[in-house]
């Protein structure tokens, strides 16, 4: 590999010039950090990671700001653009809904940080903990998709899902309890949006060992629901 880069390094530059690929842009090993991410590759697939270096550095700004309660607009436009990575596509949209918060901070008045924002950066700081990594394989099991319809109600609060795979049929369905209504964001319908959208997460983690490894179509009648979930 290091003979081959460099006859690639020496073509480059008699073509374009002596300074047309700078040397520290010839580094190769495996793992191979590019732009912040370790890329991996194994016999199986390849894997997708932040650098462990990046994610202490975030975790440990996350720390500050719950230890100082403050967060400032210039702390939180760099910690909004370096916890972006998640939502590149190869981390399938992870957390782009949770970097919202983060960047309305900017635009505060006041450092000072609010229960919205403490709950994203709860959140982030057990994703960055737990040490996310995205594994794509070379292989791809082409098995047929499943099919997940999921359906809220509004009064009494309820979510229900269906489980259509390979011929069976599976149903399960519950009461949100009454904390995870609190943290919904008061609306003008009866909560009735992060009902259908609570049912879709409810059905994904209820079947999950069933379609682990198989594509899921997810049904919904709620367009507030299927923009969320399409959007990430």
């Amino acid at each position: 590999m290091a003979h081959a880069k460099r006859i690639f390094s020496r073509l480059v530059k008699c073509l374009l010039g002596p300074t047309a690929i700078a040397e520290h842009k010839l580094m190769h090993a495996n793992p191979l950090p590019v732009l912040g991410i370790q890329d991996g590759i194994n016999s199986a697939g390849v894997a997708f990671q932040p650098e462990a270096e990046n994610v202490e550095k975030w975790i440990d700004s996350i720390k500050l700001a719950f230890k100082s309660k403050q967060l400032s607009g210039g702390e939180a436009s760099s910690l909004a653009g370096k916890l972006s990575w998640a939502s590149q596509h190869i981390f399938r949209k992870l957390g782009r809904a949770m970097l919202c918060p983060i960047f309305a901070q900017i635009r505060r008045s006041s450092s000072e940080v609010g229960e919205e924002l403490a709950k994203v950066l709860s959140w982030w700081l057990g994703v960055l903990q737990q040490g996310s990594c995205e594994i794509r394989c070379w292989r791809v099991t082409h098995m047929k998709p499943v099919q997940l319809l999921c359906d809220a109600r509004s009064t009494p609060p309820r979510v229900a899902a269906v489980l259509l795979i390979d011929g069976c049929c599976e149903y399960a369905d519950m009461e949100p309890q009454t904390h995870t209504m609190e943290q919904f964001k008061r609306r003008g319908d009866n909560q009735i949006a992060s009902l259908e959208l609570l049912a879709i997460a409810f059905g994904l983690s209820t079947f999950e060992e069933k379609s682990r490894g198989r594509n899921i179509v997810v049904h919904s009648d709620n367009t507030t629901a299927e923009n969320g979930v399409r959007k990430g």
